[in-house]
């Protein structure tokens, strides 16, 4: 089997699965702050070509950007349930579109934002020779890269000299062994990390009231959908009784 061969099956069943949960996903978005549902952001991929990669949209909207490309912890940008689909990486799932368009692959370096791809050292952009993935080896070692950044830091500064270099590493060492087996190896520790990495005490215990806020939102969007079924089928028995009467 080919890796594109992969990619378009595995995306076709990825986007199956999630689809059910989109309109939830879609409505909280909506609830939690004004803006589109979705983030088209403009990433360097293959032959350092520029594409628009899909994301679930996780920071307030403004007609102008606003702040760095880079995202640390606790960053003000970021709405209460952008946090949360950060933390469980479901606002990178509209990236199986991209997958299937095939500007993107299941497993390869990340595509990168061009302002910091501009600061790449020459030998980095190697990883540009190829189509950049969901899941990359290196960000697998740094799955929660926004709590590495300390308080008060040079974001860009940080994230060039101290992350970068080690993500960089670790997608060069994947590129000289590259292979479908690997890639599958790879998408299985990828869910494992975002199914685990997601639930850590210190992240709970951070966050209890983004938790708890989405818990009472999701409970209340259910008891409406309740409701609304209730008086719909009331509704409906009392238009059946009348006509039954009316027959008579």
């Amino acid at each position: 089997m080919s890796k594109r061969l992969m990619d378009i099956l595995l995306s076709l069943a990825g986007i199956i699965s999630v689809l059910p949960f989109f309109p939830l996903i879609l409505l909280l978005i909506k609830l939690d702050s004004r803006g589109p549902v979705f983030f088209l952001g403009e990433r360097i991929g293959k032959d350092m070509k520029t594409f628009r990669m899909y994301k679930f949209r996780t920071m307030i909207d403004t007609p102008v950007e606003v702040g760095e490309s880079l995202s640390p912890a606790k960053d003000p940008r970021v709405t209460s349930f952008g946090r949360f689909l950060r933390r469980t990486k479901m606002n990178e799932l509209p990236q199986l579109i991209n997958i299937l368009k095939g500007e993107m692959t299941f497993v390869g370096p990340r595509p990168e934002a061009p302002d910091l791809f501009e600061l790449y050292p020459e030998k980095a952009k190697r990883i540009f020779s190829v189509k950049p993935g969901l899941i990359s080896p290196g960000t697998i070692l740094g799955r929660n890269e926004e709590d590495f950044y300390p308080q008060g830091v040079d974001i860009k500064k940080y994230y060039i000299e101290e992350i970068l270099p080690k993500k960089i590493e670790v997608d060069l060492e994947y590129l000289k062994n590259q292979s479908l087996f690997k890639d599958l190896g790879y998408i299985a520790l990828g869910i494992k990390e975002t199914l685990f990495g997601a639930l850590s005490k210190s992240h709970i215990h951070d966050n209890r009231s983004h938790i708890y806020l989405f818990m009472t939102d999701s409970f209340l969007i259910l008891c409406s959908f309740i409701f609304s079924a209730l008086v719909y089928s009331r509704h409906f028995m009392d238009g059946a009784v009348l006509s039954g009467c009316a027959r008579l």
